[in-house]
C-alpha cells in the first residue's frame, strides 16, 4: 500500500523503518516529504521513494546485532551487567526516583552501548515508542531523542526489578557496567 505525505508516522511506516533499521532517520524522511512538492509524490509509493534516498546519501545502516534488540533484552542486559548494590538501590528508589538519578551515569552508557546515539538501534527504539512509559503528548521524542529512550529503559528496569526483586537479587551479576566512566562531578555540570 503506497503512503500519502501525512503517513509517515503511521503504524505501517514505522514498522518499515524498523525492518529497514531506518528509524533513527524519521526526522529527516518526514523534512524531506514535507519538503518534496506534491506533484512529485503523485502516484509514488513513498517507502521506495524513501528507500531510494537514503541509500543514494549512504544512510542505510546495519543492525548491530550486539545491541539488545528488544526492550526484554535490554533489561536483561542491564540486569546482568550491573551489581548487586545498584539493584538493591533501583528497589529502594524505584520508577519515580532511579531514572533521574542515573541519567548521567548508566543513562549515558545505555545511550553509548545500545546504539541509541548513534541511532542505529530502531528496534529497540520502536519498543521504547510503544512502551506504557512512554507518555503520549511527548510520544513522539521516543523516536528520535536518545534521552527520552534510554529514561524510558531505565522506568521499565526499574518496574522489572521491582515486581522481581527476590528473583532479581539471586542473579550472578557480571558487574560488567562501569558507571564510574560516565559519571559527572557537580562541576561537569556548571
Amino acid at each position: 500500500m503506497p503512503y500519502t505525505r501525512d503517513d509517515y508516522l503511521n503504524e505501517t511506516f514505522l514498522k518499515d523503518l524498523v525492518e529497514f533499521n531506518l528509524l533513527g532517520y524519521y526526522e529527516k524522511i518526514r523534512n524531506m516529504l514535507i519538503n518534496t512538492p506534491s506533484n512529485e509524490l503523485i502516484n509514488k509509493d513513498i517507502r521506495k521513494y524513501c528507500l531510494k534516498e537514503f541509500d543514494r546519501l549512504n544512510l542505510l545502516d546495519e543492525i548491530k546485532k550486539e545491541h539488545p534488540q528488544s526492550m526484554n533484552a535490554a533489561i536483561n542486559c542491564l540486569i546482568h551487567n550491573l551489581n548487586e548494590d545498584e539493584i538493591n538501590k533501583i528497589y529502594e528508589l524505584g520508577v519515580e526516583n532511579y531514572p533521574s538519578s542515573v541519567h548521567f551515569s548508566l543513562g549515558i552508557w545505555i545511550r553509548n552501548e545500545f546504539g541509541l546515539n548513534l541511532k542505529i538501534n530502531s528496534k529497540l527504539v520502536y519498543d521504547c515508542y510503544h512502551s506504557k512509559y512512554n507518555e503520549k503528548e511527548w510520544k513522539i521524542f521516543a523516536l528520535s531523542i536518545p534521552d527520552t529512550q534510554s529514561s524510558i529503559i531505565l522506568e521499565e528496569l526499574c518496574e522489572y526489578v521491582c515486581e522481581n526483586y527476590d528473583e532479581v537479587k539471586n542473579i550472578n551479576f557480571t558487574h560488567k557496567i562501569d558507571k564510574r566512566k560516565y559519571r559527572l562531578d557537580d562541576y561537569d555540570i556548571l
